[in-house]
């Protein structure tokens, strides 16, 4: 085999293809960066920390929940009669009877996990805040 690379050079050629391969990583890791954040403004998405309500913030004790898919879903809540309240949240809403305890959560037909958590938090604590 022939060498192309005289022996004094070997060692310089190879910390030269070390920080070859590490700028090439760097870039990856930017590029991945940037691709994870252009992902993160959807409005549907809210990744911060929710903690679970305690003794007299739950206003609703073990309600049971419904879920409902309707095209819009915050004039559907409006309409709503039977309801001690609503709240509005993104593309969805919820409404609940403190009497029964009920909760009704309306979404899209596209709607994501945080979107439900959200409107769940709203009928737990019946729209008061937290």
């Amino acid at each position: 085999m022939k060498r192309i690379f005289p022996q004094s050079l070997r060692g310089q050629h190879l910390r030269v293809l070390m920080m070859a391969l590490h700028v090439s990583w760097a870039s990856l890791s930017i590029c991945g960066v940037s691709l994870v954040m252009a992902q993160s403004t959807d409005p549907l998405l809210d990744f911060s920390l929710v903690m679970p309500p305690q003794g007299d913030k739950i206003k609703l004790v073990k309600p049971s929940v419904n879920w409902l898919v309707k095209p819009d879903a915050a004039q559907y809540c409006e309409q709503v009669s039977e309801q001690d309240g609503f709240s509005v949240w993104q593309e969805g809403c919820v409404y609940w009877s403190r009497s029964k305890p009920s909760c009704t959560i309306v979404t899209t037909a596209k709607t994501t996990h945080s979107q439900m958590g959200r409107l769940f938090m709203y009928c737990m604590h019946a729209g008061e805040s937290s």
